[in-house]
């Protein structure tokens, strides 16, 4: 028997088959409660045996003693698990604990814990798919919604730490990247809880050295992003270029790459990333830009068909030119309408032209702002056209459909929908952690590190505070010990002694418990 090994544990998994429940779903389960069952019964009898093995092997008699037994509960993956474990009285105080229990303090239970951190980490996991009601019946344990969702929110604010103090031995850094690479953005509406019709903007950006074939072995032609990395945040504009930024700094190495192109589908906050990377190229999307038109020029195909020519013969100038004499034309039956409208006496006919003034005066509004997006945009309808020479025909996109794809799947499906309504916090730990995910840089095990963290204790300053009150006009100096803030856990009525007790805290003055020197 290997040294390494305390004990083998087993136990039997057995059902019944009915000749009524000849189905494969009823006997798959079947097997499943009963391998629980059976899991279960491991469960605790290993904690037995390895609380035996601390007892007898890792336990100084003589100054660590035997207390009291005491019995606990905790949620596991294989469901509710009632244990035994021992007290301990430590005589010599070498943890800095009178009382503890081996058992816990040796597996990492922390005092009052009642679910696993596999628990936890599973209901994390599954809130990144369906929402948390959904993802807390989907347990085989007994959580609750709100629970799954304090969990996300810590997680959440994990990754968020690591992103920050780019803690990341495990992410997929993009070596090779060569030099090019390209960085899209966009962003998604969500409803917030914080009032009606209140609404926040998730924005998501990607990063990406190119475009490679999707499958090996196939002849598809098909295209996928290659190296991407993805960074999403609930913020202002320019704050959220900063942080992308220096995420792909980081990760992406792009201050070291030279050709690096921009695409976006003409807001403004996307070219904020030219403030950083100055020397690259803006695109942008050909879809939004085609869509726009094709809304005033559908019923004229052939004037559509013109400009979509001239925009890629990069005419530009003659482009807008068009336009122009498209509001000139409204402009004119604008103008004609009102004339009318002031020769006609019939007032139903009055009426009608008055009609057709506010369907001209939208339709010159929706025209302006087709001019007014262009104009902003002019430099990057055909900016890629600067890489001709450089990149691959596959990398010559003038769409940004990876970033609309990402948006959609990372983001939309799970956090946009009927019913589906976000707190700030909630929203942006749910960002993090479909981003994490969407990267692959954490697996359950990495999740379940981070749970299973140490947390440093409280310290008292060394030295104590001094405050100077001023006292009915008198300068007095008090000095104060360590003030812990907090709330008093008291499940009493207000009638009982513990009640009037709680009551009568509230009303002390923090000055009368000071010490004066």
């Amino acid at each position: 028997m290997n040294e390494n090994i305390i004990a083998k544990i087993s136990a039997v998994v057995e059902i019944e088959i009915n000749k009524d429940e000849l189905d494969i779903n009823k006997l798959d389960k079947k097997i499943y409660k009963a391998s629980c069952k059976a899991g279960r019964e491991v469960f605790q009898e290993s904690l037995n045996v390895i609380e035996k093995y601390l007892l007898n092997e890792k336990r100084d008699k003589n100054e660590v003693v035997i207390h009291s037994h005491k019995k606990g509960n905790i949620e596991t993956l294989v469901g509710a698990v009632r244990y035994n474990y021992t007290q301990v009285k430590d005589k010599s105080k070498k943890t800095g604990r009178k009382y503890y229990s081996l058992l816990k303090n040796y597996m990492g239970i922390e005092n009052h814990q009642v679910i696993s951190n596999n628990v936890k980490v599973k209901g994390i996991l599954k809130a990144g798919e369906v929402p948390y009601r959904l993802a807390s019946e989907s347990l085989d344990n007994q959580v609750s919604h709100s629970s799954i969702r304090n969990w996300s929110i810590e997680m959440g604010k994990e990754i968020e730490k690591k992103e920050e103090d780019y803690i990341g031995e495990k992410y997929k850094v993009l070596d090779n990247r060569g030099n090019q690479a390209f960085v899209e953005s966009d962003g998604i509406m969500i409803k917030m809880q914080e009032g009606k019709g209140k609404k926040s903007e998730i924005k998501l950006a990607i990063c990406y050295s190119g475009r490679e074939d999707r499958y090996k072995k196939s002849e598809s032609g098909q295209k996928k992003l290659k190296d991407k990395v993805v960074y999403g945040d609930i913020c202002k504009s320019e704050e959220f270029i900063e942080k992308a930024s220096l995420f792909f700094n980081y990760f992406c190495n792009l201050l070291s790459v030279m050709y690096i192109v921009i695409l976006g589908d003409g807001a403004l906050w996307i070219k904020g990333f030219l403030s950083v990377y100055k020397w690259a190229v803006y695109q942008l999307d050909r879809y939004h830009l085609l869509e726009k038109i094709r809304k005033h020029f559908s019923r004229k195909q052939d004037e559509y068909e013109e400009i979509k020519k001239l925009i890629e013969e990069n005419k530009i100038e003659e482009v807008m030119r068009k336009i122009k004499e498209k509001i000139c034309f409204l402009q004119g039956k604008l103008s004609e309408y009102n004339r009318r409208m002031t020769e006609e006496k019939v007032e139903e006919e009055k009426a009608r032209y008055k009609n057709g003034i506010s369907r001209y005066e939208k339709k010159i509004t929706r025209v302006e702002n087709l001019l007014t997006y262009i104009k902003n945009n002019k430099d990057g309808i055909n900016g890629i056209d600067k890489y001709k020479d450089i990149f691959s025909e596959d990398d010559l996109v003038i769409g940004s459909g990876g970033i609309e794809n990402s948006v959609k799947n990372i983001i939309g499906k799970r956090m946009k929908g009927q019913g589906k309504c976000w707190k700030t916090q909630g929203a942006r730990a749910m960002v993090k952690i479909l981003v994490s995910l969407s990267n692959g840089w954490y697996s359950f095990e990495d999740y379940l590190n981070i749970f299973s963290k140490k947390e440093k204790p409280l310290e008292l300053s060394k030295k104590p505070k001094e405050k100077r009150i001023i006292s009915k006009g008198k300068r007095e100096a008090y000095q104060m010990e360590q003030i812990y803030r907090g709330n008093i856990p008291s499940f009493s009525p207000t009638s009982s002694p513990m009640g009037y007790f709680k009551k009568g805290l509230l009303a002390i003055d923090c000055l009368d418990i000071l010490h004066i020197n």
